[in-house]
């Protein structure tokens, strides 16, 4: 139970900046910086 909210937790805040701002460079450029800071 605990874990499913704090993995609901990490998905909402990872899909946030895209629901924020759904503009196609912003999104790309976003996930440009996740895949490279891996």
């Amino acid at each position: 139970m605990e874990d499913t909210w704090i993995r609901s937790r990490i998905i909402h805040y990872m899909f946030a900046p895209v629901l924020v701002v759904p503009d196609v460079g912003t999104v790309s450029l976003y996930l440009w910086t996740m895949s490279s800071s891996i």
